[in-house]
């Protein structure tokens, strides 16, 4: 439903400010100087929904975003077709727990944390994130 993408995605938003805060204060700390550190970044939130419900419109989405007007508009097509046939087929022969069909979710997380590509970047977000749960907490004690 509309409205509880929209209060994820605010609540999303809320949420990566504090991030946002956190990392400052860290480099702020931190023995580099400011300027070797990249400090901006683009962000889109994309639902998983819309990748499995609209595997197309998702990937083109996603090639948008991240190539703008560097990539032709019929490669971003192609593209998108391309993934959504290997989605397709993916989808009809894998009941694998990566797939849309299992809920194993603490395999998955457990698989995602120990990849290559992923689980570095979600360990540094998990660890921000328990940083401010317990910052949170920290000021709901005091209050």
């Amino acid at each position: 439903d509309k409205f509880s993408h929209f209060a994820l995605m605010t609540n999303d938003l809320i949420m990566f400010d504090r991030v946002r805060q956190l990392e400052q204060e860290r480099s702020a700390s931190a023995s580099e100087p400011p300027r070797q550190r990249h400090r901006e970044f683009d962000l889109i939130t994309m639902p998983m929904e819309e990748w499995i419900d609209h595997p197309y419109e998702s990937m083109y989405k996603f090639l948008v975003f991240i190539f703008h007007d560097h990539m032709p508009h019929r490669k971003k097509k192609a593209l998108s077709e391309r993934y959504e046939h290997a989605f397709a087929k993916k989808s009809r022969e894998s009941s694998h727990f990566t797939s849309a069909k299992s809920a194993d979710t603490a395999r998955l997380i457990e698989y995602l944390r120990k990849d290559e590509v992923f689980g570095g970047p979600l360990a540094r977000i998990e660890s921000l994130l328990v940083e401010i749960l317990r910052r949170e907490r920290l000021l709901v004690e005091v209050s």
